[in-house]
């Protein structure tokens, strides 16, 4: 694919016609379509890329709720003409901002460290309506009982999520989870790793079950983490993120583990 012709899709898929029914807020210039697509355009997928054309040509014909909106960022689905839904979050004045930028930068660390459990998402302008889409995955909801992966464990310790709810797991029909609803995610604390121990062994041992990830997560260029998140999230909870990192696979090593 020409990098020409993504770079055209992707600029229209961010600049589609407004949607009755959206309330206004504020747009913000600081989410240009040209820095989303030089941070798109280097970490997605080429199934992605094709995924957002298709994206890019389908028409909105009706909006809906959904059926879970315990949200404070009141989300609404975006019906396509395709039969495809997108769930676009309007965000509130006081938290759109990060909210919009950590729901795409859960879904690009999610693509540069190959878990595929964020479903595609972009920050969406609607006219003078701005806040994140994320594709709509159909399947059943788990609540109750383990509803979490370990791969999925591991990327919410990296992204330091603590609204992991089993509604934000989601279970298409073929049995694949999916993780939803990141506007909570990548926080500043005063320490980057939660000091209980218990915790601690416990995302340690789930890590040395996936040993293909910690491989990925060793592979990945702190310099590139860097180029592609801190323009939506600024330093520090790009900071934290790496120490996070740098802790987990000292603690993996000290374990046994031996990454290439």
């Amino acid at each position: 694919m020409k990098m020409r012709s993504f770079l055209l899709f992707l600029n229209l898929l961010l600049a589609w016609a407004a949607v009755p029914g959206l309330s206004a807020l504020a747009g913000n210039g600081k989410h240009c379509s040209l820095m989303l697509s030089e941070l798109y355009a280097s970490v997605v997928s080429e199934a992605d890329l094709e995924l957002i054309e298709a994206l890019a040509r389908d028409p909105v014909v009706s909006v809906s709720r959904p059926e879970v909106t315990r949200s404070l960022e009141t989300p609404v689905v975006l019906h396509l003409r395709s039969g495809k839904k997108l769930i676009f979050k309007n965000n509130p004045e006081t938290t759109r901002t990060s909210g919009m930028n950590k729901e795409v930068a859960a879904f690009l660390f999610d693509r540069m460290l190959k878990t595929d459990l964020v479903p595609l998402t972009v920050i969406r302008t609607e006219g003078d309506v701005t806040g994140s889409a994320q594709l709509f995955v159909e399947g059943v909801i788990r609540k109750d009982g383990l509803f979490r992966t370990s791969a999925m464990r591991v990327f919410d310790f990296l992204v330091d999520t603590f609204d992991r709810t089993p509604e934000n797991v989601i279970y298409d029909p073929r049995g694949r989870a999916w993780a939803i609803d990141h506007g909570y995610t990548f926080n500043v604390a005063q320490t980057a790793v939660c000091p209980s121990t218990s915790y601690q062994n416990s995302i340690i041992q789930v890590a040395l079950g996936v040993p293909g990830i910690l491989q990925r997560l060793q592979d990945l260029p702190e310099s590139r983490i860097r180029a592609v998140l801190e323009p939506l999230l600024g330093a520090e909870p790009v900071n934290q993120l790496l120490e996070r990192r740098k802790w987990l696979l000292a603690q993996a090593s000290s374990c046994g583990w031996i990454g290439k």
